[in-house]
């Protein structure tokens, strides 16, 4: 809850005793009606009108040690209750002193010393009332608020455990246990006790206050300030609703959640894209691709120069998304001298000029001479490229051979 202020002791518990005895007590008419509205004072919410009740019992004597223990009990809490805490201690060590083995006594003196700042005598006088009543719930409530004012937030918890067990349908329990897990930080398992808690007790601005912190920790800017807005109407002047709504207003505006980038309708080119746009079947394939024609022969082949041209026409010129695979450059065409021409072996002119103009490569022969290469159809070699006469008698060889031929020649006819 946003106070660390500890619930008001109930009066009833001590009260409900001392109303029917200190009727019984009465001895006489005018003093029964003079008794009935003491005992009804001292049992007052108003802490005034108990402390006038109570005094007034008191006073007129007659009462049991079980009905002074009752009267001291709530005097002592009515003291605590405007502030008055050294007249409330010492009504209230009355009340132990007059029956130290009842628990109400010591819940009551617990109480008081927790609202005074006394831990450590609160824990005390609550863990003794519990030692005699092991089941009353208010005393582990009331050790709960302390060990959370004690920053023990794992033992307050643990008592309101109990405390809930004890008493499912109230929900202080719920708002105390739900409070302590928010100082601990744990506020996703307090939020659900605090849940509890409003349900239990829709109008009880503690547990819509408890809610809201809760709330505003967790991020939940927008119940937040509904819990402390409905906190404030129970009770206007509510000074922790009033500054968590304070702290609302300083935060800055939430931010808008991010938009989701729109996925782009063109495809994407690239391997991992199913839907590329496949080449042109004219454009030339890679010759690494297993279908890929052999390369053709170099007196077929058309120049590199011919095949970029034509896989550059053939490629779309308004297709950004093609991809154009450069076909690999076919080797440079080497010109190499056409085979020669079959002889024609039914001239024998022609034939010796045939064999005249092979290289020595092609024959394994020595290169003709200057006599034997002359003839109507040679051209006749400048004078100082002329052979040596030595050369000539390989020409002989040459001229033997083309001789050769025509007999082969005519045979073969």
């Amino acid at each position: 809850m946003g106070t660390d202020a500890l619930p008001r002791p109930s009066f009833g518990l001590a009260l409900v005793l001392i109303a029917p005895l200190v009727i019984a007590a009465a001895p006489a008419p005018k003093a029964k009606s003079s008794a009935v509205a003491a005992g009804a004072a001292c049992m007052a919410g108003d802490p005034n009108l108990a402390i006038e009740g109570c005094t007034a019992l008191i006073e007129a004597g007659g009462s049991s040690i079980a009905e002074q223990t009752a009267i001291y009990v709530n005097r002592g809490t009515a003291f605590a209750r405007v502030g008055m805490f050294r007249l409330a201690m010492a009504d209230l060590d009355r009340a132990v002193t007059l029956s130290p083995g009842v628990e109400m006594p010591y819940l009551a003196r617990g109480t008081a010393a927790a609202q005074a700042g006394r831990f450590d005598q609160a824990v005390n006088d609550l863990t003794q009332a519990i030692a005699i009543k092991p089941d009353l719930a208010a005393a582990f409530r009331t050790r709960g608020r302390v060990y959370s004012k004690k920053g023990d937030y794992a033992r307050a918890a643990s008592d309101y455990t109990v405390a809930i067990a004890l008493e499912p349908h109230s929900a202080v329990g719920y708002n105390g246990r739900a409070w302590a897990r928010h100082l601990a930080g744990q506020d996703k398992l307090g939020l659900p006790d605090a849940n509890k808690a409003v349900d239990l007790a829709p109008g009880d601005g503690e547990a819509l206050e408890t809610r809201a912190e809760i709330h505003e920790k967790l991020g939940n800017r927008a119940e937040a300030e509904a819990d402390y807005r409905a906190a404030l109407k129970t009770d206007p002047k509510m000074q922790s609703a009033l500054d968590g709504l304070k702290r609302l207003e300083q935060l800055p505006p939430a931010a808008d959640p991010p938009v989701a980038p729109i996925a782009e309708t063109s495809p994407v080119v690239g391997p991992a894209n199913s839907t590329a746009v496949a080449p042109p079947a004219d454009v030339a394939k890679p010759a690494s691709e297993s279908n890929a024609a052999p390369p053709p022969t170099a007196e077929a082949s058309p120049p590199a120069a011919a095949v970029d041209a034509k896989a550059d026409a053939a490629a779309p010129a308004a297709a950004p998304a093609l991809v154009i695979v450069q076909p690999v450059a076919a080797p440079a065409v080497v010109d190499a001298p056409s085979p020669p021409a079959a002889a024609d072996t039914s001239n024998p002119s022609a034939v010796a000029a045939d064999i005249a103009a092979l290289t020595p490569s092609d024959t394994g022969a020595a290169p003709p001479s200057i006599a034997e290469t002359s003839g109507p159809d040679a051209e006749p070699l400048p004078p100082e490229t002329a052979k040596p006469k030595a050369k000539r008698k390989a020409g002989g060889t040459a001229k033997s051979s083309a001789k050769t031929s025509k007999k082969s020649s005519g045979k073969s006819r």
